[in-house]
């Protein structure tokens, strides 16, 4: 854990020895051989040990006893952390002086028993270490909501990573369910729709007194914007951002309220005169817009689970990620300001340029979106990341990201730079694809020649994604996107980092001079000192991003057995909805369930059940223990209901909104639901006319050109060419979409096929027939409008353009023969130099362009330039990409 004003000429750990070994050592040694990573000096080998170990900063030098294997870990990852004088260390704090020693020096055996009543390993976020500094208790980044949560944030990182390390693995620790009551599914207010054109409504009282008083800070047009943009003079844009703000069930308890409201029962946050009587006056505005609302009463009829809401639903914690390497971390809990902090315990903590709701914007449920911004740390505190892993020679960069676009080119997402030309590493994105940049003695400054994932997968997509990559000597670059490998072998030759610079910074979505801003979402960066393998990458994919809770929904009135739940992992999914996912159940009485039947189960809010997002209504399963499995997240044995998930429309907040299950059939309980009413058909519209002309998609028109020529499509040359212009084709059929950049592809593609087709003595043959393309122009095409002209002409309109019988009858709306003869070889159409034909405008060049210069020579090139160039004119013409 590192202060902005730590030095940065502290070595990093060697984190490779497994803890037991680490120890095993520490306990026949009498010194502490143990390192985590991220922390900052270990003796050097080339110096002579004294017989104590050097840990956590500052020099310390350990002298006490020697400890077991478990205070070990505590050392490993707490205590070299928490133990310095500015945290919680030191004279009359927790050293051994005080009655809770956890930080004391003299023993680290006491140090651990100490820190084990004041921890729960379960539920590291749960621990009295982390919810005092939470309530402002020694925070040592500072004393803002924004900091008491950092600090809370970096010491329930530290606790996972002692009970990881407990659990005899790096990645994850148990958690043992407890039991939940559930509360009574409340009446609710719900917001009213309101005519917001009209000059008053009842939410006009509010908007009044928000635009008069908290525009300055609160609204778009402001000079120092900062969301959300309650007081936005559109009054429509102000109510969507002012719901999650008030709570009409309890208009006294809404955060507009509570923020002007005098210590200690709020935060007397910008009062315009005083700030009971200015508190009072909003929460007048709140009731009168909650006279306005419906209540919704949920029905009685329905078979239903007890109540929940996030704040007392069980924070999904305990490690299932794997950490054990972490040199940065960056989790974006902070929800507002400009800070976002490393929580790894390394002070690697970025600064967001830019002002909220222009640059960036806070994401619900964990997250920044970049818009035209960037969050960099210092150089001084970046140096930590450079000497740690030049140190060993390995390193990965993950990051949980939602591009905003597959247009965007040369972006960097997570980038360690000097410069838009120089950088150490970069994780990027050009178009469909993610790049990353590998600084070494084989490659640039920049980090050039980058890997990239095939541009045929298209890897990169809008959506969210989890995105690895790796280095290390032995596999050199490589690129993982939701815990699978999708790069190919890395061609540059594998070196050492020593070239790395040491006065480069570290940032998120851009580069250090602002030119190349990336646009999307980042949920989570993580920089690891090692090469993550595949197992741990997977491991992490499958942890999951975000805020996430475990919902025990309490069923136990319906199935008549104690303690009995059904279990969801949910999560805020972003700012707009919540997240449900794989519902198992769950017991844990001493009676357990028996042939117990489940049916359509929906998922209900706020006193009601869901109009969206009922994923699991068409479930019918039997519960008994037969069917019960472990679950490595749990203690407790499961039965899973469904593998998949599902979004639910977020309404007052993850903070207000309330959640319950019904089912049609729990047990001996049945709800008999009404039918769907059938409804009268309305009268069919009418839809705008289509055009009976469409576009081949880049599918068809590759399929297209193969099967007229012939030419395979993993012909090399031709693969090739398509794989770098698929996505310049078109990708829907709608000719409204066209475009001139599609026939530059297609006109690409053309060419490579007819190089192909002509190349190949075979193919060439079996579809023009008996040619002499080894001859010179005069002897191949002769003169005028020759035979051996007019056999390439046919050929390719025969085999391209139409399809003649013995009637010599075409395909409709194809050019006619004609027309495409005069604008291929017919001598009669050569008037001025340009409406010159194809034929004779190649003819009259050598093969290598040159003006003025003959192409009639004794060789063949120029006779199968010409065929390859009337090929081409056809098959890349409209006839062809158009159907």
């Amino acid at each position: 854990m590192r202060n902005q004003e730590d030095t940065a000429n502290t070595l990093p750990c060697n984190s490779g020895i497994a803890p037991g070994i680490k120890a095993l050592a520490g306990v026949l040694l009498g010194m502490a051989l143990i390192t985590a990573a991220g922390c900052k000096s270990v003796t050097p080998s080339n110096q002579p040990n004294t017989g104590g170990s050097s840990g956590g900063g500052g020099g310390f030098v350990y002298t006490g006893p020697t400890y077991d294997a478990d205070a070990a870990v505590y050392k490993d990852t707490v205590w070299d952390e928490v133990r310095e004088s500015n945290r919680c260390g030191g004279s009359g704090c927790h050293d051994q002086s005080h009655a809770v020693p956890f930080a004391r020096t003299d023993n680290l055996n006491l140090a651990r028993d100490a820190a084990r009543t004041i921890v729960n390993l379960n539920d590291p976020a749960a621990s009295q270490m982390v919810t005092k500094v939470e309530g402002g208790h020694h925070c040592w980044l500072g004393t803002s909501s924004a900091s008491l949560s950092a600090c809370a944030n970096i010491l329930s990182s530290l606790i996972s990573a002692w009970a990881a390390g407990n659990s005899g693995s790096s990645g994850s620790t148990q958690i043992t369910l407890r039991s939940v009551a559930g509360d009574v599914i409340s009446d609710y207010k719900a917001f009213p729709n309101l005519d917001l054109s009209s000059p008053s409504t009842p939410f006009t009282p509010v908007h009044n007194l928000l635009t008069q008083y908290c525009a300055d800070c609160h609204a778009a047009s402001a000079r120092t914007p900062q969301a959300p943009f309650f007081a936005d003079s559109n009054i429509n844009n102000a109510y969507e951002a002012a719901k999650p703000k008030m709570d009409l069930n309890d208009p006294a308890s809404s955060r507009l309220v509570v923020r002007l409201l005098p210590a200690p029962l709020g935060e007397s946050h910008n009062c315009w005169s005083d700030c009971a009587a200015d508190a009072a006056e909003m929460q007048a505005a709140i009731e009168s817009l909650a006279d306005a609302a419906t209540t919704v009463t949920v029905n009685g009829a329905l078979v239903t689970s007890r109540a929940l809401d996030l704040p007392n639903a069980l924070a999904a914690s305990g490690g299932t990620r794997d950490d054990s390497n972490v040199i940065a971390k960056y989790e974006f809990k902070e929800g507002s300001g400009n800070k976002i902090y490393d929580i790894s315990g390394n002070g690697i903590n970025l600064t967001l340029s830019g002002s909220e709701g222009t640059n960036y914007n806070w994401v619900g449920g964990w997250g920044v979106e970049f818009i035209n911004g960037r969050a960099q740390a210092s150089t001084a505190n970046s140096k930590f990341l450079s000497d740690s892993i030049k140190a060993t020679g390995q390193y990965s960069i993950e990051a949980w990201v939602v591009p905003a676009n597959v247009t965007q080119e040369d972006r960097p997402i997570v980038n360690y730079a000097g410069s838009s030309t120089e950088r150490n590493f970069s994780l990027g994105q050009t178009l469909y694809n993610y790049d990353f940049y590998n600084r070494t003695g084989n490659t640039g400054a920049d980090g050039a020649p980058a890997l990239s994932t095939p541009d045929a997968a298209e890897v990169l997509q809008a959506s969210q994604q989890h995105v690895v990559v790796t280095y290390d000597y032995t596999n050199r670059r490589r690129i993982y996107v939701n815990g699978e490998l999708v790069s190919e072998s890395d061609p540059t030759p594998a070196a050492s980092l020593t070239d790395w610079a040491d006065n480069y910074a570290f940032m998120l979505a851009n580069s250090p001079d602002g030119n190349m801003p990336w646009q999307g979402k980042i949920r989570f960066v993580a920089i690891h000192d090692h090469a993550l393998t595949e197992a741990q990458i997977k491991q992490n994919f499958d942890a999951g991003v975000g805020e996430k809770y475990f919902l025990m929904f309490n069923v136990s009135a319906a199935t008549g057995v104690d303690d009995s739940y059904v279990l969801f992992e949910g999560s805020q999914y972003d700012t707009y909805s919540y997240l449900f996912n794989r519902p198992l159940f769950v017991s844990l009485g001493s009676a357990q369930p028996s042939n117990l039947r489940l049916k359509s189960m929906r998922i209900g809010i706020n006193g009601k059940e869901s109009p969206v997002g009922q994923a699991y209504n068409n479930l019918d399963v039997i519960v008994d223990p037969m069917f019960f499995t472990d679950d490595p997240r749990f203690t407790n044995e499961v039965q899973v209901l469904s593998e998949i998930g599902t979004i639910i429309p977020l309404e007052q907040g993850p903070t207000l909104d309330q959640f319950f299950l019904t089912f049609d059939i729990l047990g001996g309980s049945t709800y008999t639901r009404p039918a769907e009413p059938s409804g009268t058909p309305g009268t069919p519209v009418d839809l705008p006319a289509t055009s009976a002309v469409a576009l081949r998609t880049f599918e068809e028109v590759n399929a297209t050109m193969s099967s007229l020529t012939g030419v395979s499509r993993t012909q090399t040359d031709v693969k090739a060419t398509y794989d770098t212009v698929r996505q310049q084709l078109p990708t829907a059929e709608n000719i409204d979409g066209f475009l001139a950049a599609h026939q530059m592809a297609v006109a690409q593609l053309a060419i490579e096929y007819c190089n192909a087709l002509v190349d190949d003595s075979a193919l060439r043959t079996s579809f023009f027939g008996s040619f002499a393309f080894d001859s010179g122009v005069s002897a191949a095409f002769g003169s005028g409008d020759s035979a051996q002209k007019n056999q390439i002409v046919d050929a390719l309109y025969n085999k391209m353009l139409g399809l003649p019988d013995s009637s010599n009858v075409v395909l409709a709306n194809m050019p006619l023969r004609s027309d495409v003869k005069r604008e291929l070889i017919d001598p009669t159409n050569v008037r001025d130099s340009s409406e010159q034909t194809l034929f004779f405008k190649i003819s009259n060049r050598r093969v290598d362009s040159t003006p003025d210069e003959s192409c009639y020579n004794p060789d063949a090139a120029c006779t199968k330039a010409i065929v390859k160039a009337m090929c081409t004119a056809v098959l890349g013409s409209a006839a062809i990409l158009m159907q």
